[in-house]
């Protein structure tokens, strides 16, 4: 379903001359319009499901063989798991299908965020974490219960008085 037509918009950047055709937008729609290549690349047979329009489309690069492909990362602050990992290895294997099975040529960016501050502060909660625990423990008699009681004390009226506030 083609929207009203923008204005034809010719882009030159870093990545060369892209141009794209009317606005596609599926009826009822809060996204923003989808642009197919007004000029397509290359047609290798590739069908995708396009999410906006709701639709499986061909796949055609804007330029030519060429694929720019970017991808948010993740937001490293904390130790990596499973789920890391299964994006990296998913988005991989599709690169490596587009690039060996269909022949484009992908330039693939992934985005990998660090966060200083969340670093910062998981570091300072690990450290006085283990500063309150080797005071707290009662060497081999176990825990000091009354400091524990009063440590949790302290944090529930602390707790009580931002909420009150």
């Amino acid at each position: 379903m083609a929207a009203s037509s923008p204005p034809f918009c010719p882009c030159k950047n870093f990545f060369g001359d892209i141009s794209f055709c009317p606005a596609v937008q599926r009826e009822g729609s809060k996204h923003p319009a989808w642009l197919p290549p007004a000029q397509p690349g290359a047609d290798k047979g590739l069908r995708v499901n396009n999410s906006l329009t709701g639709s499986m489309e061909k796949f055609v690069p804007a330029s030519g063989n060429r694929v720019l492909w970017y991808t948010c990362g993740p937001t490293v602050y904390d130790a990596c798991h499973m789920g890391h990992a299964r994006a990296y290895l998913t988005l991989d294997i599709l690169r490596r299908i587009m690039e060996d099975y269909f022949g484009y040529d992908v330039l693939y960016h992934i985005n990998i965020t660090d966060i200083d501050d969340k670093i910062i502060l998981r570091a300072r909660q690990g450290f006085l974490l283990d500063r309150w625990l080797s005071r707290v423990l009662d060497g081999a008699s176990g825990v000091a219960v009354d400091e524990v009681a009063a440590t949790v004390d302290q944090a529930l009226d602390r707790k009580a008085g931002k909420l009150a506030a």
